[in-house]
């Protein structure tokens, strides 16, 4: 057996606000995202992809200008 050299990458996104309406403390993940790299041939081998319904503040804000 080979050996592999691979790491794990994740990505969290969170709830946030421009005007401090959520605590720190009250923010929650909202997006969970995550790549397998290959180390030897930096490649991503594998993908993962997830959005997650917060509990605390369930309606997201979104920006006019995307």
């Amino acid at each position: 057996m080979e050996n592999e050299r691979k790491v794990l990458i994740v990505d969290l996104e969170g709830t946030c606000c421009d005007d401090d309406s959520i605590r720190s403390e009250d923010r929650e993940t909202i997006e969970i995202g995550a790549v397998v790299l290959d180390l030897d041939s930096m490649e991503i081998t594998s993908e993962f992809g997830c959005f997650v319904r917060p509990v605390l503040n369930p309606v997201l804000t979104g920006s006019a200008n995307l």
